[in-house]
Formats: structure tokens, C-alpha cells, sequence
């Protein structure tokens, strides 16, 4: 675990280091930095940032469950523009070829 009196000052030059735009390497250099050494200390305080937010949580939107009008299983392709196309079991791959084809084709 890094040293506590570390942590402010490698916080410091990782945040220079973002707020500019020079490569690793070349800010490393500048600074008199090893770049093996500033990598594992970018790393370190990534990871103890992610500890102090503790869990991420993200917004989940329930479903009802499929009703009988819901096919039950096939595929559904999302098409350009947001159309959908649903393919129930047992649909002829010669027909999704050419509809495939056809709108491919179409000015929408």
C-alpha cells in the first residue's frame, strides 16, 4: 500500500499530468519521474478512488414478463433509424435474405 504522505503529492502530478497534453514519457521526463513509477502510482489512487465511491449502482428499468402476444423466442434485428424487425421461430432464411436485401436497398 503506498505511503499516506505520498499519496498527496503523486495525486498532484497525476493531475498535472491530465490537465496537460503532453505523452507519459515525455511529462515523466520533464519531471525527473520514472515511467514504470508513475504508471503503478496512477493506478494506485484509480483504485483508491474507486474504494472511497464504494459500490456503483445504475438505474434498472423492470419489465413486465412476455404476454402471449410476445413471440417467445426468434430474433429481433434493430434497423437504422430505430426500426425493428421481428423474426419469429421457424422463419425461411431465403425470405429474411431478400427482405434484408430490400431494405438495404430502400431510400427511408
Amino acid at each position: 500500500m503506498p505511503r499516506s504522505l505520498d499519496v498527496p503529492r503523486w495525486r498532484a502530478l497525476v493531475t498535472e499530468f491530465t490537465r496537460g497534453e503532453e505523452t507519459v514519457a515525455a511529462f515523466c521526463r520533464r519531471r525527473g519521474l520514472k515511467t514504470p513509477t508513475f504508471y503503478e502510482w496512477r493506478r494506485r489512487l484509480s483504485s483508491i478512488d474507486a474504494a472511497a465511491r464504494g459500490p456503483a449502482f445504475l438505474p434498472v428499468e423492470v419489465t413486465p414478463p412476455a404476454t402471449a402476444t410476445t413471440p417467445s423466442s426468434g430474433v429481433e434485428l434493430v434497423l437504422a433509424g430505430g426500426r425493428r424487425l421481428r423474426i419469429e421461430r421457424g422463419f425461411d432464411p431465403a425470405v429474411l435474405v431478400a427482405v434484408v436485401a430490400a431494405l438495404d436497398g430502400a431510400a427511408c
